[in-house]
């Protein structure tokens, strides 16, 4: 019998099944292409007997299961079609040993051995291309059978076809439907071949039709991509990962997806290829359950992505979703400041000490990767962590990362990069790790830590929304979250951000802070807005450092009004202003815009400049229009007020009014006295000056008095110090 497919003979395509393709053991397109469905009326042009398939492709028979072709003479039939419900499929006999290839597809999704000769004569194979479809291997999809089995099988297979040297193009279909995983399904490449770059993925048809659902009692996870080199390409794409558990479940679904590698970096061979390892597109990561509310709140992973030891990793349009049955985002007190008496206790506050959630995406020891368009919401220990070496290890810190457009809401710890601060062999090492990173275009709204960057240098974070975060993750809100935290951290540039909403400011040890330095800390921080009450920014870094703020807006009212008061703090690494705004009053009366710089430490000079917009200058009984105060703690503790330089008007009703300066120092008590006055009147003579004088270290102020014209000579004044 002679089968014809598409007007081309058998004994004519022969030859092309065994080329490139040949450890598949797959028919190439123009021989046979994959059917899907069987015509139950014969064809004109072929042979009586023979079953015409759709396309046009010609079989001998059709068969309804695996048995049914295991039962076949390959002696008298070559092709033949599977009709069983998943499984549909043109298969084709192969002469040759096959028993690897058997033993690798234990789940018979792509070889089948014959029960009339042994899989070293021949298999039956499969017609495909590249794509092995998870239902081929078992998968059902109802949500209900368990089909980690069916894609453990596809894994399999995979393993065993890259290692047999065809590491191109290898796809492991996820068809639309609800898998339940009562097991993680591995896919360990550890028998790769040296040369070449393995190509695989997981692809389904969409986050919305696509699922992966693991059982309540799997421990372990969903899918897990693992190898012992890190040249090849993975690739998951367009599938949504699924917890069963309540989101308050004593245990937890494990990793939903991990792809790792044990070649670490510093290790020959790691990042040696050029193209990136890892490629995570189109995912959705949250719970499953009965009702709709439930898909939004439930769901209990440890970790939604992890990565370890991949090069220029790329994770986009990923959603990873982790609520609790609680309103994350409640005030407790509303828009005005809390009083402490009003404060739960901490066994009344939500401490989100959940089993599951340790981190929704977590890198480890990877290089430069990179995340845009990306969205994590709810409680996680840490929303997105890239993770450096161990403390002792061997420093084979990463290099490089990049978050952009991202919202980050709900979490502990939105975004932290860390670095360990020690090695090996006694050397300490608490300065600086490895360099580069951009955080860019993002909204950021946690608990505890907006951003923490430690022991990372050369970061630039830019036009970034930071909510105030709440600390309620900590009791009593103690310890002072803070948006934006510099650990250690160097070469920081923080330029067109935002830190916004109302914080709470109970005293210097337990408030908000917008930004916050520990450590040896450099930055720069330049045309920001702090609007959210608390500390705007707080140093606690060491005498090595320096923070300096440019073109920056600090706004806040009164602790009676709405907000916090703005609280600058400053110690050795001291803060430069040359040029940023606060604001009191609200929009009161008689409100003030502070355009003003203030400084410590060696060198820090002070500048200041006032502004005051004021209406009512010829109606107003108040001839203050402000003043600029330098204020510090003493050697004790106490925060006392040094100098004050106060402006007023004079002559104010006839709107020819004057301005005048009058100059306050800290004398013998514990409030600063006038002790000069410069008032812009015509009698130049009258003009006293405020002349200060180091005297044994320690402050001396004299009243100067302006002579008359040529006193000191022609064209000068002299001075006279009043006693």
């Amino acid at each position: 019998m002679k089968q014809v497919t598409q007007g081309a003979s058998m004994e004519d395509t022969g030859s092309s099944m065994i080329g490139r393709r040949g450890v598949f053991g797959v028919v190439s397109g123009a021989a046979l292409a994959t059917a899907a469905s069987v015509a139950t009326a014969t064809s004109a042009s072929a042979d009586p007997g023979q079953v015409v398939a759709s396309g046009g492709h010609v079989v001998d028979t059709a068969v309804a299961d695996r048995g049914g072709i295991k039962a076949l003479d390959p002696g008298t039939t070559k092709v033949v079609y599977l009709t069983e419900p998943g499984r549909e499929g043109t298969f084709v006999w192969r002469a040759g040993d096959f028993s690897d290839h058997a033993a690798a597809d234990a789940r018979e999704g792509v070889y089948i051995v014959s029960d009339s000769s042994p899989a070293t004569d021949g298999a039956w194979v499969r017609v495909h291309d590249d794509r092995l479809n998870i239902r081929w291997f078992g998968a059902v999809g109802d949500g209900v059978a368990d089909d980690s089995q069916a894609v453990q099988g596809a894994f399999d297979l995979v393993e065993f076809l890259v290692g047999d040297g065809v590491f191109t193009g290898l796809v492991v279909y996820v068809p639309t439907g609800l898998y339940r995983m009562m097991s993680q399904a591995v896919c360990q490449i550890d028998n790769r071949p040296v040369d070449g770059v393995p190509g695989i993925s997981v692809t389904g048809d969409g986050p919305q039709s696509s699922y992966f659902v693991a059982d309540e009692s799997n421990a372990d996870g969903l899918i897990k991509l693992t190898s012992n080199f890190n040249a090849e390409v993975w690739q998951v794409y367009g599938i949504s990962l699924l917890s069963a558990l309540p989101a308050d479940s004593a245990t937890n679904n494990g990793v939903a997806l991990e792809i790792s590698s044990s070649l670490s970096p510093g290790t020959p061979g790691f990042g040696s290829h050029r193209r990136r390892s890892v490629r995570i597109e189109n995912v959705y990561i949250g719970a499953y359950a009965n009702g709709l509310r439930d898909l939004a709140f439930d769901g209990n992973f440890e970790k939604g992505i992890y990565l370890a030891n991949k090069w220029w990793a790329y994770i986009t349009d990923v959603y990873i979703n982790g609520d609790t049955p609680s309103n994350m985002f409640t005030n407790f007190y509303g828009p005005r400041q809390p009083d402490p008496s009003e404060i739960p206790s901490e066994g009344e506050l939500m401490k989100y000490e959940l089993t599951g959630r340790t981190h929704a995406i977590h890198f480890k020891d990877c290089y430069s990767p990179v995340m845009t368009e990306i969205y994590v919401n709810g409680f996680w220990r840490y929303g997105v962590k890239i993770e450096g070496r161990d403390a002792g290890v061997a420093p084979n810190d990463f290099e490089d990362f990049r978050i952009a457009d991202s919202f980050l809401v709900g979490m502990d710890v939105a975004f932290e990069v860390w670095h360990a601060d020690d090695l090996s062999d006694g050397v300490h090492f608490d300065r600086l790790h490895e360099p580069g990173g951009a955080i860019s275009n993002c909204h950021i709204n946690a608990h505890t830590y907006g951003i923490r960057l430690r022991l990372h240098r050369q970061v630039v974070v830019s036009g970034v929304y930071f909510y105030t975060p709440r600390g309620r993750g900590l009791a009593n809100y103690e310890g002072l979250p803070s948006a934006l935290f510099l650990d250690g951290a160097d070469d920081i540039t923080v330029i067109g951000c935002l830190f916004l909403e109302p914080g709470f400011y109970l005293d210097q040890d337990n408030a908000t802070c917008g930004i916050r330095t520990a450590g040896r800390v450099t930055a720069n921080i330049v045309g920001t807005t702090f609007a959210h009450g608390g500390i705007g920014i707080r140093t606690d870094g060491d005498g090595e450092g320096s923070v300096t703020v440019t073109s920056s807006q600090f706004v806040g009212a009164t602790v009676d009004d709405v907000w916090a008061t703005f609280v600058p703090r400053v110690d050795n690494a001291g803060i430069l202003a040359e040029a940023y705004v606060e604001r009191k009053g609200g929009d009161q009366p008689g409100s003030q815009h502070v355009v003003r710089s203030s400084g410590t430490g060696v060198g820090s000079p002070v500048r200041s400049i006032l502004r005051s917009e004021r209406p009512d200058y010829a109606t107003t009984s108040d001839p203050i229009l402000g003043d600029w105060q330098v204020a510090g703690p003493n050697a004790s503790g106490t925060e006392v007020t040094a100098s004050v330089i106060r402006t007023r008007l004079h002559d104010n009703a006839d709107g020819g009014e004057v301005s005048g300066l009058d100059f306050f120092a800290l004398g013998g008590g514990a409030q600063p006295v006038r002790v000069a006055a410069l008032a812009g009147t015509a009698a130049d003579g009258e003009t006293t000056l405020l002349l200060g004088v180091q005297v044994d270290g320690g402050l001396s102020v004299r009243t100067v008095e302006v002579g008359d014209a040529d006193s000191g000579g022609p064209g000068y004044r002299s001075l006279r110090v009043i006693n």
